[in-house]
């Protein structure tokens, strides 16, 4: 015959194992929840490093479109074809600052000053060629400053 302490003891027994199982259940969610916060974190700074490198890629193309352009003495079309490289620098700027690594950072912000000087030299009353072509130079010389920096980043994602 079953006893009041038989009934009482197998409810304890029943609400311990569900206390646990609730518990545990809790703690493997909770953990399972951050790892795709974790994984998600590092496809989205995946993804960033891609866009600006494509977007940096892209200044270069529209410098190299604009230069060509006033090499043949059509100013207007210099200008213009420097408009979107103007605007995928403030991006690239603004994406390596998402990233978050400084030297990066500082980098593209050299790429954005110079991107800057040469559409100030393209407004000038007398643009330079000499200036211009220094200006394209440096240009050259910080972008290739800036791709161990985002292939680092690219690299430290994967890890």
């Amino acid at each position: 015959m079953t006893t009041i302490l038989d009934i009482v003891d197998t409810a304890v027994k029943i609400g311990l194992g569900a206390s646990i199982a609730g518990l545990t259940s809790y703690f493997l969610s909770d953990r399972s929840h951050k790892n795709e916060l974790e994984k998600s974190a590092i496809e989205d700074k995946k993804n960033l490093v891609k866009e600006l490198t494509i977007k940096l890629e892209n200044v270069e193309a529209c410098v190299n479109e604009a230069a060509l352009h006033f090499h043949s003495g059509d100013v207007i079309k210099a200008k213009t074809a420097l408009l979107p490289a103007t605007s995928d620098a403030y991006s690239v700027r603004a994406i390596s600052n998402l990233v978050g690594n400084k030297e990066m950072v500082h980098a593209m912000n050299g790429i954005t000053d110079i991107v800057e000087n040469i559409y100030f030299e393209l407004n000038s009353a007398q643009p330079c060629q000499g200036a211009l072509d220094n200006l394209d130079r440096k240009l050259t010389k910080v972008k290739l400053a800036v791709y161990p920096h985002i292939r680092n980043t690219y690299l430290e994602s994967n890890a």
